[in-house]
């Protein structure tokens, strides 16, 4: 076994399939695999994490202000195995120590590669020749296309990754550990047992909360006044509106509205008419965060839900792509995966009894197959070109080419899966073809106008319903906007008169509270909640708040330390979260200045392209943290209120045990690290407080893959 290749994967799960592409695979003892390409080892996530300020200096086991601040010297971070890992670390140093060459199989992505390099470091393992194998689907074709030969990258060209991924974590260390440390000894209110938690993305994203808040409890709504006309022309009658948008000459006057509308009643005037066909392209292929606000928009689905089940479809059931991806467009070679992809897709059952939302159901998916030997690939989505230019690591998300048992699948699951099918689907079917049509009329600078639109050819729209309107309209920002009328046909330049006109009474209305679906659209493009212009121009850089793989965990840990609640699908800040941004805001306004921490976030990517030098950008993110310190340290006196009674979470547990009451078909009982909960139940699991174990059922979950994970000893 000395002197072979070992291949170093993130997850067993993986490691499995990667033996298949490999040939021949046979366990070696838990954790390792003998191939005809080699040995392969796994990890399971994370095995080694940044150490505790007590593994530095003894005296920093304790909470005390006059201990602050806590910084390794000469910022040398030192790392330290994650409890209960320390088995698959000793498997894979075991096999890679005597390695000739470690071919890296983590998780193509940042976080993936982070994790390699924290393994090696630990190991000092970092000396031995390695490669980098990069595989966007996690099942056998796509992974035996990464392992060719000719396919394994230089393990340099994506170290950067990890790079920019190390350089975040340690100077999250930094101030999240200090800050947190110093606001909870000094400032804690004596009846909120949690620590006051900061960091560098939560802090940021309370404040957008915080501040919307404000906007909302501030806001004074106005009066102002829509005018109608409705003209008669021929046999036919038309009803034209003058309503702008705020900022553009709205009417806040009644005199003048009413002014306005005893000028025009009775007068003849000459409608302008246009009219052209056009062409509505199907919407982009699902990258994380679009898919996160979608299942939010349909299913009320919290980020952190989508995300769990979705690494599912990734990971167990190998049925879509790489799911972490800010990517919108395919490699163009991927059009020779797109048969098989629709040969497997025609075997899809019942996909029209699958809910989409209320009454609403999938279509039969099916019936949408098309015959590839018809289609053409769409240049703007098979592209790498594109790919390329975008940044992103991966392409769009889409179904693997494997064939899919939707019976095996959670409801869950199920949901999620044929959403990625249709919009898959859609990239393959024809533009939407439509008519638009817009009437109009001036009146000295205000202008009357009525639109309209016939579908002469539905194209991709055929797979879509009302539900998913209504979630575009929520995305788009266009709820509550005029809808769009069937308009007669009236030539161009016709004559007719106002035969009615009026001005209809309206007020302003406050902005929306954010929802978990419209945060998160808020972090992935600051730019719609930016006023300041300043701000707006920097945000040109990079407006990105945090990155996609932490968007959902940022909303939960908020909601864990009680900072904000969710009530009624709105998401709306604790006494205490407002105090928090009140305190940052005067005495550390960096870490409650969006657009700077999405431009730091700009930095980190730079980092990862070789835009930016390493060294600089550690320094300018230690400067931050230091500033940051002072200037808490700074602070002499501050209350913050503890979250109202209401606000915080009331106890779920009933006064008596409830019998528990297994799955229909049986259940899997688990043993569960704390850190894996959250995945379980995102999967259906209950706790059975008898056993005192997690539980899920056996419909769906086989016995292999929660071993692989290592809930079922």
């Amino acid at each position: 076994m000395h002197g072979e290749r070992v291949w170093l994967a993130e997850k067993p799960s993986f490691a499995k399939e990667l033996g298949k592409a490999l040939g021949n695979c046979q366990p070696l003892e838990r954790y390792a695999w003998q191939t005809n390409g080699g040995i392969i080892v796994a990890a399971a996530g994370h095995l080694v994490e940044l150490a505790e300020p007590h593994d530095y200096k003894e005296e920093w086991r304790e909470w005390r202000p006059d201990l602050l601040p806590m910084l390794p010297d000469g910022w040398e971070f030192l790392y330290k195995p994650i409890e209960g890992k320390s088995q698959q670390l000793g498997v894979i140093e075991k096999y890679a120590k005597d390695a000739r060459e470690i071919v890296i199989a983590t998780d193509a992505g940042r976080e993936g590669e982070y994790i390699a390099w924290a393994i090696l470091q630990y190991l000092q393992l970092q000396h031995k020749p390695k490669k980098r194998l990069w595989s966007s689907g996690a099942n056998v074709a796509s992974i035996s296309k990464a392992a060719r030969e000719s396919a394994l990258l230089e393990y340099g060209e994506k170290f950067p990754l990890a790079e920019a991924a190390r350089i975040r974590a340690e100077s999250d260390w930094v101030e999240g550990l200090n800050l947190t440390r110093l606001l909870t000894t000094r400032f804690r209110p004596s009846n909120h047992e949690p620590p006051i938690s900061v960091g560098r993305v939560q802090t940021a994203a309370l404040a957008i909360i915080v501040r919307r808040q404000r906007e909302i409890e501030n806001f004074k709504s106005e009066k102002y006044y829509d005018l109608i006309a409705d003209v008669k022309a021929g046999p036919h009658t038309v009803r034209l509106t003058h309503a702008p948008k705020e900022g553009e000459g709205r009417i806040k006057d009644a005199a003048e509205a009413r002014r306005i509308t005893e000028e025009i009643h009775q007068k003849s005037i000459v409608l302008d008419v246009d009219s052209e066909t056009r062409k509505e392209a199907p919407p982009s292929l699902f990258e994380s965060s679009s898919l996160q606000i979608r299942a939010y928009n349909l299913w009320g689905w919290p980020a952190s839900k989508t995300e769990v089940v979705s690494q599912a479809l990734y990971d167990k059931h190998k049925l879509i792509s790489y799911p972490r991806t800010d990517g919108v467009h395919l490699e163009t070679e991927q059009w020779n995966d797109v048969g098989p992809i629709l040969s497997h897709l025609k075997e899809l059952s019942n996909t029209q009894l699958v809910e989409l939302k209320g009454k609403e159901t999938f279509p039969d998916l099916t019936k949408y197959v098309p015959d590839f030997n018809s289609l053409q690939p769409r240049d703007t989505v098979f592209n790498s070109a594109l790919l390329e230019k975008s940044g992103a690591d991966h392409h769009g998300i889409i179904p693997t080419t494997e064939q899919a048992d939707l019976s095996a699948l959670t409801d869950d699951e199920r949901k999620l899966y044929l959403l990625i099918v249709r919009q898959f689907l859609a990239q393959l079917h024809p533009d939407c073809r439509y008519s638009q049509k817009s009437i109009s009329w001036k009146h000295g600078e205000r202008k009357f106008s009525a639109t309209g639109r016939t579908i002469l050819e539905p194209g991709w729209r055929r797979l879509f319903s009302n539900a998913d309107d209504k979630a575009n309209d929520t995305e788009s920002g266009i709820e509550g906007e005029e809808i769009e009328q069937t308009l007669p046909d009236i030539a161009d330049k016709t004559r007719g008169v106002i035969n009615n006109s009026s001005a209809l009474e309206k007020r302003t209305v406050a902005p929306p509270q954010f929802t978990e679906g419209s945060i998160i659209s808020a972090m992935r493009d600051l730019t719609k909640v930016t006023k300041d212009p300043d701000d707006l121009k920097k945000l040109k850089h990079g407006k990105t708040l945090g990155t996609k793989s932490t968007w959902g965990d940022t909303v939960k840990k908020l909601k864990d330390r009680l900072y904000i609640v969710s009530a009624k699908g709105k998401l709306v800040p604790t006494n205490l979260g407002t105090d928090l941004i009140v305190l940052c805001e005067q005495y550390v306004p960096t870490l409650v200045h969006p657009t700077s921490t999405a431009l730091l976030e700009q930095m980190l990517n730079d980092v990862e392209k070789r835009q930016f030098d390493t060294g600089k950008a550690r320094q300018i993110l230690q400067g931050r943290n230091v500033d940051a310190i002072k200037r808490c340290v700074g602070i002499e006196s501050v209350e913050l209120r503890a979250p109202e009674a209401g606000q915080r979470r009331p106890s779920t547990r009933p006064s008596t045990p409830q019998p528990w009451k297994d799955f229909e078909g049986g259940s899997w009982p688990l043993e569960v690290p704390f850190d894996d909960k959250d995945d379980v139940k995102a999967l259906g699991g209950r706790f059975n407080g008898e056993t005192k174990k997690w539980h899920l059922p056996k419909k769906g979950n086989s016995e292999a893959d929660l071993r692989a994970r290592g809930w079922l000893k």
